[in-house]
């Protein structure tokens, strides 16, 4: 019996944001500012963290693969709500940001999307909606473009103005491309 891939990618990706049990790991008070790179060891691979672009920007790496968010959708939640928000009831507001991916590179690209959503001065982090599976996982050839791929999450209304979005790409290889701004329209820039 050959074991199910979105089965084995769930249980990678729970390894991967569980958190860390080193004790000499630094804590998140103890990391460099966004846009400092940080010493690495020779094994590890060397990235630095981009700031975040406009949500009416595609993010781009400097390899080629762009990630664009390429539609943004309101509603409430309906008499059953599918969250993770174990107080979440009937009538709560959702957003549904839909995100595309090109790569523009010479490689083919596995992808494995997850995504973040933080809202209103204090970043608080979005309880998220379930969504039918959608291509979160993909293989990209050069010049291929992704199926869209949407990701549900609970945020006020009176704080769609002011997000940030997080979405990972691959399984720990990548930063995660980073958009920041208001949910309240997408405009094509």
């Amino acid at each position: 019996m050959k074991p199910d891939k979105r089965a084995v990618a769930t249980g990678f990706l729970l390894l991967l944001f569980l958190p860390s049990c080193d004790e000499n790991a630094p804590r998140s008070d103890e990391l460099p500012p966004a846009g400092q790179t940080v010493a690495t060891s020779p094994s590890s691979p060397v990235s630095v963290e981009q700031p975040p672009v406009p949500l009416t920007k595609p993010f781009r790496y400097p390899d080629g693969l762009e990630v664009e968010v390429v539609g943004i959708q309101h509603g409430q939640l309906g008499d059953f709500p599918s969250t993770d928000d174990p107080n979440a009831k009937k009538g709560d507001p959702y957003t549904v940001v839909t995100v595309a991916l090109r790569n523009r590179s010479a490689d083919v690209i596995d992808t494995v999307l997850l995504g973040d959503l933080r809202y209103g001065p204090e970043k608080t982090r979005a309880y998220r909606i379930a969504m039918e599976d959608n291509g979160g996982m993909q293989s990209l050839e050069p010049d291929q473009a992704s199926v869209p791929y949407d990701m549900g999450f609970l945020v006020p209304v009176s704080k769609r103005h002011d997000v940030v979005l997080e979405v990972s790409i691959e399984l720990g290889s990548r930063q995660p491309a980073r958009f920041a701004g208001s949910l309240e329209r997408k405009h094509r820039g």
